[in-house]
């Protein structure tokens, strides 16, 4: 089994949630592809591989939990659809590693941004991914209320079959990276936290429920 950190995630008997190789790219940049990352990974109890040199995942995880692939370095010896992983990935299919980290995974999370330039390079990036792979899921990303009632219909009709897990705009993103706690562990020792991202904990409750079944 593939192992980064020491302490924390994959190997580790602490407990942690088996959610397979979880892949987070979008060809579109400003999507929140690292937030996410580093949510799921806090949520998961595993760790992250990034091809991305000025990552901020550091900053949450910990340099630890974090691996960033050199310029020519490959997938890691060791990982398989199976590794519970989150990869960060940023760029065009024009890197390599993306496809490789792709068509290997369990799951690829595709964030997306409502707004028109954000939508239009996502159903891009979605026409380039059904050519690698069908285990996209999609997630609406940083999403206010107003637009959810028109963003999720036409999602859930412009690519029927795929999941869609909205997660919805909040002040918890940001201070992720100042904080450096996760959803879950914050809830609990924080009884205003959890009134305050009560949603957002149900959301992404439910996406990492399907990432565990799906594994």
């Amino acid at each position: 089994m593939y192992e980064l950190s020491n302490e924390h995630g994959v190997g580790m008997e602490e407990d942690y949630r088996s959610i397979g190789l979880t892949v987070v790219w979008n060809g579109k940049g400003g999507a929140g592809k690292s937030s996410l990352a580093a949510l799921i990974a806090f949520e998961a109890n595993v760790d992250c591989v990034t091809n991305d040199p000025l990552t901020p995942l550091h900053i949450a995880l910990g340099n630890g939990r974090v691996k960033t692939l050199a310029p020519t370095e490959g997938i890691p010896k060791g990982i398989s659809k199976n590794t519970d992983l989150v990869v960060d990935l940023g760029g065009f299919l024009a890197d390599r590693r993306i496809a490789d980290f792709i068509k290997l995974a369990r799951h690829v999370l595709v964030p997306i941004i409502a707004d028109t330039p954000n939508l239009n390079a996502s159903f891009v990036t979605m026409k380039e991914l059904r050519n690698l792979t069908e285990n996209v899921v999609l997630l609406p990303n940083r999403l206010k209320v107003a637009d959810s009632e028109a963003l999720l219909p036409v999602l859930k009709s412009r690519f029927s079959g795929f999941p869609v897990f909205p997660i919805r705009e909040s002040a918890f993103f940001p201070n992720l990276f100042r904080d450096k706690i996760g959803l879950g562990e914050l809830v609990v020792k924080d009884k205003l936290a959890a009134h305050t991202y009560r949603e957002l904990l149900k959301q992404v409750g439910n996406l990492m429920d399907h990432l565990e079944r799906q594994h």
